[in-house]
Formats: structure tokens, sequence, C-alpha cells
């Protein structure tokens, strides 16, 4: 969802009125570039929220302001609707995953972790950035990293992951990140995962471009006899 404060304002509530409930009204008029997923809305502080497609184009909206006053007795409870073209260019969905395979890293040995990173489209990303942070139990990181589908990336590295990469539509890359978790204290191990637009489009949903994951430690896994059966 992408929001654009102050883009409504109102001047007066009108004569007698200032204490009435007020609600902002929208609807689209035209939209032939097909630009939204659902209606905009505007909340009553004036913020314009719309669910974009990342398709490029115009779209044309109706903005008016209703109170609770009611119609009765030949009131007007709306304001005149005033129209508004809006001009959207063509954008990315870029999107960010954790995969670990597991809900326990094993203190004082590796711990492994996939960040898969892709763009979803609708357009080319020239440049992005790709990160990946830890809590203070890991360290000694390495990475590889493996694109597809025309995306590019640095082959290897070590550090914290800070990557740039390009990201063609319907590409993504998979990192590899190796670290060390830490045997003691026994604390959980927590990561977080970005991926952010550089040049080359406009990022219109920035809901999946973190992830988080949080694995417990420990340092007695596999190390349990299984468990007996009952006698049959």
């Amino acid at each position: 969802v992408r929001e654009t404060p102050g883009f409504a304002t109102m001047t007066s509530s009108g004569p007698g009125e200032d204490d009435q409930p007020l609600a902002w009204q929208i609807r689209t008029l035209a939209d032939p570039d097909g630009l939204f997923f659902g209606e905009p809305s505007i909340s009553l502080d004036g913020t314009l929220s719309t669910q974009l497609t990342g398709r490029g184009g115009t779209a044309t909206l109706a903005v008016s302001l209703i109170d609770d006053g009611g119609t009765e007795n030949g009131g007007n409870d709306t304001s005149q609707e005033r129209q508004f073209t809006l001009i959207v260019d063509a954008g990315a969905d870029l999107s960010v995953y954790i995969v670990d395979g597991t809900g326990l890293v094993l203190g004082g040995g590796a711990a492994v972790y996939e960040v898969w990173v892709r763009n979803l489209g609708p357009v080319d990303v020239t440049s992005a950035r790709a990160t990946f942070a830890a809590s203070a139990n890991l360290s000694d990181f390495s990475w590889t990293c493996a694109p597809y589908d025309g995306a590019t990336c640095a082959a290897s590295g070590s550090g914290p992951l800070s990557d740039l990469l390009s990201l063609p539509r319907n590409s993504g890359a998979i990192y590899e990140i190796t670290a060390h978790a830490i045997a003691l204290p026994e604390l959980p191990v927590e990561t977080t995962a970005t991926i952010q637009l550089i040049t080359g489009a406009t990022d219109f949903n920035a809901t999946n471009d973190t992830a988080h994951d949080v694995n417990v430690t420990g340092i007695m896994q596999g190390e349990f006899d299984p468990p007996e059966l009952p006698p049959e």
C-alpha cells in the first residue's frame, strides 16, 4: 500500500458545523491503465492510500467531504466533488525471504541460512542492495550468491552481507550465509534480511522488503537417546 500524506486538505467545515464528524469520500472515475488493486481511500487527516499494481499510467479520482448532518429539511451533507488526475510511473515489487529449515541453532557450531531475493516485476531494477544482519551471538560470516534468470550479484564475500545486485523483472538471487553460533549463553538467534531498491524503478510494495527469523540456541541437539516404545 502506497500512502501520500496531505493529499486532501479541509479548509472549512461550514458555518455552525465545527463539531460534526467528517469523512472523506473518494471514487475512481477512470483507471484505463489498471493502476489500482481495489478502490483508493483517504483517512481523515487527508492521507491517500492506494494499492498499486506496478503498472504505469494515469487515473482520474473524484474526492468530496461528507458530514453526519444528513439531508433532511434541505440540508447538504456533502461538499462539492473535486477531480484529480494521478500520474504513476511503472514500478517493481522486490521481495526477500529467509530460509533455514530449522528452529534450533547448535551453539558452538555453524548456522546456515538462505536469503532469497526476487523482483516480481513488472519492470527491471538496475540496482538494489541486499543485507543480512544478526544478533551478537552470530559471528564469522561468509556468503555466496547464486543469481538466476538474468540477475547479477557478487559471487561471494565475508562479513555481514551487504551486496549490490541487478534484478531484471522475474529474476532473483539466492544467498547462502554461514556463521558461527556462540555456545553460551543460550540466547535466541535473531536475523533480519532486507532488499532495498537503489535505482531503476520505484518499489511499489514495501511490505515484503524485510524478513525476520528467530531460532533458539542449544548444545544438546542429537545427543539424547530416542524414546523407548511401549511394549506391545
